[in-house]
């Protein structure tokens, strides 16, 4: 800029703002010397016209007293009034651009580079985004190495190797889960029942046995056999009914069940108060973070991955319940996941619980939740599908940097795309770093990144229903037990990934359609086979659990004590009682010795040895302490044989 130029901006600022020292400095020093020489300027352009007008007047208007000559001052006026105009405007649009607020149609410039098309910008002049309409020849080999990578690399892979079922689910529901459950269980069931001692409840619900880690393998087998049989919404009497299938009345008994559905506990109440000061979901967090950790560990993913979110329905009490009109619960738990494309495999899942106590409200939430989801997949080449959720100009850039790449759907509205993008609002817009060229597909006609995006958009969508067709949720109010069932439904399907890669030939049927149903009642047969052993070994056992034990496949062999010789119908009398010369008669003998003996002196012993002629007798079902009877009426079940003859 010459100093003229310099001059007649200062001089059209210096009407709408104050000068600063260096500006006042210059326009002081320069003014006079600067309109001076406009001024000369301006007669020796006037006196060159003046000698070559052909006028018959004659007249000289290099006189510059002359009132009607102003050539100078006009010439001044102008390129003031332009050059103001000019920098007015070069103001206002610099203000807009650093507030963010200039709006303007596209420019489409003759670009640097030929080879790339014509020249967009973005939409809000804040962000320096530059579009072109053709790719660049670098990242389109850098897209088509990365893609054929990709193709190559294959399906999912286990990181473990699996033998039965149960092993698969136990690698992802461990012990160190169960365990937990079973303390906290223990502690809240036993801290209730002696607050309410004298209550009115039945009897049989007014005692606590404590719990094992192999009864709460059963009582998860249970609820896993009621999902594949889609009895999720039976009642807990009509389940252990005995019109009904034998395996629940095999495995535990109906109190049974109903006493570990109301006092299952993840997490030490006495301590929750505080916890809850700084985690919403202090109730279940131990056992979520723990099924995360398992979830990554077992399973090595294909190089295609998919965002999305989960809506696990409950209309319970929830500090942070979303409503999502689109979804069929309408009223749940948000879950977001980060699933194989290919196999539907749940890498990792991060409940939305909302603005934590004490935290600050930051933007780009969704670009942090993907951040922080993929955290464990970044710089090793892989790609993220999202939806218009996630989808945004920085998240795309921002895994670029990280060596992994992304597709999904975006929205219009966002500032950093140009304004081409918004001119048709029905159209679908797709962002891509995978794909650098506008490929069709031969057999479909469409755009190769289309077919690629549907492909791979599915992910958790798949999950969501394989976990909805066969779940095992029941009705509950607290959210805790809510979020515990779908974690069981999601282990349940990563499960069955994991002993299909292992064992893909362990289901031979042509009927697909009952391959998950059969794995999820064999897993839960295979789980409950431990607490079965157990039950098995017990003499007190009723007559149906029996029935429905050996309709499961579960054998009961009893073992019974028969005399050595035909009995005797007469009565003796008592060996002891003639030694006190007492005449006491029996049919009654010794077990062992078969010597007759009377009830006053028959010994009784433990049920250890103690072998009834039917099978029955005191019947305990949930694995309590046998309370032995009264004299009398131990002296009505007692065996009673004949003495040889």
């Amino acid at each position: 800029m010459d100093d003229m130029s310099r001059i007649l901006f200062l001089l059209n600022a210096s009407s709408s703002r104050d000068l600063t020292d260096a500006e006042q400095e210059f326009f002081d020093e320069n003014y006079g010397r600067v309109m001076d020489e406009e001024v000369d300027e301006g007669e020796r352009v006037h006196e060159n016209n003046s000698e070559d007008d052909d006028s018959d007047d004659g007249a000289d208007f290099s006189d510059a007293d002359d009132p009607n000559y102003e050539p100078n001052e006009a010439l001044l006026d102008l390129r003031v009034q332009q050059v103001g105009f000019d920098m007015e405007e070069e103001a206002e649009v610099e203000l807009q651009r650093q507030q963010g607020t200039r709006r303007e149609e596209e420019v489409e410039s003759e670009p640097a580079n030929p080879n790339r098309g014509m020249r967009y910008t973005a939409r809000n002049m804040k962000f320096n985004d530059i579009w072109w309409s053709m790719p660049d020849e670098i990242e389109k080999r850098r897209a088509n190495r990365d893609r054929n990578e990709r193709l190559i690399h294959g399906g999912g892979t286990c990181s473990k190797t699996f033998s039965s079922k149960a092993d698969c689910f136990k690698s992802l529901v461990t012990p160190a889960i169960v365990e937990n459950i079973v303390l906290e269980t223990n502690r809240k069931a036993k801290r209730v029942y002696e607050e309410n001692r004298l209550s009115n409840e039945p009897k049989v619900m007014r005692r606590w046995y404590d719990t094992t880690e192999d009864e709460i393998f059963a009582y998860i087998a249970i609820l896993l056999y009621a999902g594949a049989e889609k009895a999720y919404g039976v009642e807990a009497k009509d389940l252990f009914h005995e019109s009904n299938m034998a395996f629940y009345r095999a495995v535990m008994s109906l109190e049974r069940f109903e006493q570990i559905s109301r006092f299952i506990r993840f997490d030490d109440g006495r301590s929750r108060t505080f916890r809850l000061q700084s985690d919403k979901l202090a109730a279940f967090r131990h056992v979520w973070n723990l099924f995360q950790s398992n979830l990554i560990s077992c399973y090595q993913p294909s190089k295609e991955l998919t965002i999305d979110e989960q809506l696990v329905g409950t209309r319970g009490r929830c500090p942070f319940k979303m409503y999502m009109p689109n979804k069929p619960g309408k009223y749940g738990v948000k879950i977001f996941w980060i699933v194989d494309a290919k196999t539907n495999y749940p890498l990792q899942g991060e409940i939305y619980v909302g603005q934590q106590p004490g935290e600050n409200r930051s933007e780009g939430i969704s670009h942090q939740l993907v951040m922080r989801l993929a955290e464990k997949y970044l710089d090793k080449g892989y790609n993220i599908t999202t939806d218009n959720y996630f989808t945004s100009v920085p998240l795309a850039l921002n895994l670029m940097t990280r060596k992994t790449t992304t597709v999904g759907t975006i929205k219009s509205n966002k500032p950093q795309l140009p304004k081409l993008c918004k001119q048709h609002k029905k159209n679908v817009l797709m962002l891509s770093t995978t794909h650098h060229e506008d490929k069709i597909d031969e057999a479909t006609q469409k755009p190769e990144v289309i077919i690629d995006y549907n492909s791979t958009k599915g992910g958790v969508d798949t999950l969501d229903r394989m976990v909805t067709v066969y779940t095992c949720k029941r009705k509950t109010n607290r959210w805790p037990v809510t979020v515990f069932y779908n974690l069981l439904d999601c282990a349940g399907v990563a499960a069955y990934r994991l002993f299909d890669i292992c064992q893909p030939t362990w289901y031979v049927s042509k009927k697909r359609s009952d391959k998950r149903k059969r794995f999820l009642k064999e897993l839960a047969l295979e789980l409950a086979a431990k607490h079965l052993q157990n039950r098995i070994a017990k003499t007190t056992l009723q007559t149906k659990v029996k029935t429905a034990m050996k309709l499961i496949g579960y054998e009961i062999q009893t073992v019974t004590m028969l005399p050595t010789s035909r009995p005797n119908t007469l009565k003796q009398r008592c060996e002891v009682c003639k030694v006190i010369k007492k005449d006491n008669k029996t049919t009654a003998v010794c077990d062992l010795c078969y010597t007759a003996t009377c009830t006053k002196h028959y010994v009784r012993v433990c049920e250890k040895y103690y072998v009834a002629k039917d099978g029955h007798g005191d019947e305990d079902e949930d694995g309590g302490t046998f309370l032995p009877s009264t004299s009398a009426g131990q002296s009505e079940k007692r065996r009673r044989t004949h003495s040889p003859t």
